[in-house]
C-alpha cells in the first residue's frame, strides 16, 4: 500500500489579513495563516480522513517550523519538505474591503524558498509512493526552475503509475495567457484528472459555450481520464 492517498508538490505561503473592511493603510494588526494552493488541498482531504503529504522547501527557522507544525496539525505529512537557510518564505497580503470595494490581495513571494528547489533537493522516491500526485498551475508560474520541477514530477508520476492530478488554477499576476498555455500544454499528456475553472478554461484556452462544450474541449486538450470544470458558486461540472 502506498505511504500516501495524496501528494501535493508546491508553495506553502505565509497569508497576513487585515480585519475585514479596515483599510490596510490604517491597520494595527494583521492575522496569520498557511496559505498556498496545494497546501490548501492537502489540509482539506487529511480533515476528510485522506493520508496526504506535502512536497516543498521552506527557510530555516521560525518562518519554516511554522509552515511544519500548521501543516502537521492539520495532519499533512512533511518528510518531504526540504529546509534551506538563508531564504524566505513567500507572502501575500489580503486587503479585505466592505462593498462595493473589491478585497484586492497582493503578493510577495519573488525568489522564495520554493523557488529555489531543484530536482536533486526532492525525495522522488518519497513523493510518488502515493496513489494520487497534485499539481497545480501555480508552480511552473513561479519561475523557469519550477517549470521544469512541475513537467519532471509529471513525467516521473506517471511513468511510476501514479495518479496525476493537475489544476489549471491560473494565476493573471504570475503570467500571461500564452505563457500560461504554452507550459501547461507540455504537462497535459501526463495528467490523469484535469480540474479547471470556466474562466481559466476561456482566459487560458480561449474555450467558451456550455458546460458540455468546453469539458469536451478541454478533453481534447489532454488524454486525462477525468476533466473537471468549476465554476465558483455554481459548483462544478
Amino acid at each position: 500500500m502506498s505511504r500516501s492517498d495524496i501528494t501535493a508538490l508546491g508553495e506553502p505561503l505565509l497569508r497576513l489579513s487585515v480585519p475585514a473592511g479596515q483599510p490596510f493603510e490604517t491597520a494595527t494588526r494583521l492575522d496569520l495563516h498557511l496559505g498556498g494552493a496545494e497546501s490548501n488541498v492537502c489540509a482539506a482531504l487529511a480533515g476528510l480522513g485522506r493520508r496526504c503529504a506535502l512536497h516543498t522547501r521552506v527557510p530555516t527557522g521560525p518562518l519554516g517550523r511554522f509552515v511544519l507544525r500548521t501543516l502537521r496539525a492539520t495532519g499533512v505529512g512533511t518528510g518531504g519538505v526540504v529546509t534551506a537557510d538563508g531564504t524566505r518564505l513567500g507572502t501575500y497580503y489580503v486587503l479585505f474591503a466592505a462593498p462595493p470595494k473589491a478585497t484586492e490581495v497582493v503578493y510577495d513571494r519573488a525568489g522564495s524558498a520554493f523557488t529555489g528547489l531543484t530536482s536533486e533537493m526532492v525525495d522522488w522516491t518519497g513523493l510518488l509512493d502515493t496513489r494520487v500526485l497534485h499539481l497545480t498551475g501555480v508552480t511552473p508560474a513561479l519561475s523557469p526552475g519550477c517549470s521544469e520541477l512541475a513537467l519532471e514530477a509529471a513525467r516521473r508520476a506517471k511513468a511510476a503509475g501514479v495518479t496525476v492530478s493537475f489544476d489549471v488554477n491560473y494565476r493573471r499576476k504570475l503570467w500571461s495567457p500564452d505563457a500560461a498555455r504554452e507550459h501547461l500544454s507540455a504537462v497535459f499528456p501526463f495528467v490523469d484528472l484535469l480540474i479547471c475553472g470556466a474562466e481559466d478554461a476561456r482566459t487560458v484556452f480561449g474555450l467558451t459555450g456550455d458546460d458540455q462544450e468546453v469539458l469536451g474541449a478541454l478533453h481534447d486538450l489532454t488524454p486525462a481520464r477525468h476533466v473537471v470544470l468549476t465554476r465558483s458558486h455554481l459548483g462544478a461540472a
